[in-house]
Parts: structure tokens; sequence; C-alpha cells
């Protein structure tokens, strides 16, 4: 759970401030306007999509998709 959360606000930090100023004012979905944001966002998913099934990390996929971002074994 701690990692989620830390996940959460590490992609969160990537982006860009104005952005957050703007969803935070005017535009509630405005991350998902961004393109420079939905790119990031994309890099990211197939990146950890590509360690969970060919990085070498064993276990359920769960735990698989839980050690793929940090690529630390458990």
């Amino acid at each position: 759970m701690i990692e989620a959360i830390v996940a959460v606000f590490i992609i969160l930090g990537m982006s860009s401030f104005s952005l957050h100023y703007k969803v935070l004012t005017t535009d509630r979905l405005g991350w998902f306007k961004d393109e420079e944001f939905r790119f990031m966002i994309a890099i990211l998913a197939i990146a950890t999509l590509i360690l969970m099934f060919f990085g070498g990390i064993d276990g359920q996929l769960v735990d698989r998709f839980r050690f793929a971002p940090s690529r630390s074994s458990p």
C-alpha cells in the first residue's frame, strides 16, 4: 500500500506544476487532456509491462506488478 501511495506522488511530481494548478482551479480533467502527461503515463505503463513479463521477476502476477517498477526482488 505504501508503494502505491509513493508511486502516485512520484508520478504527480514528474508532471508540470502549472498543469496541477490548472487541474485544481479550472479543468478537473486536465491531466488526461495534456499530451505530455498521457505520453509519460504510456511510457511508464509500457516499461512496467515489459519488466513484469520479461524482467526476470519470479512470483505471481501481483508480485511481479508490485516489484516491476522498482526492479527489486522480494
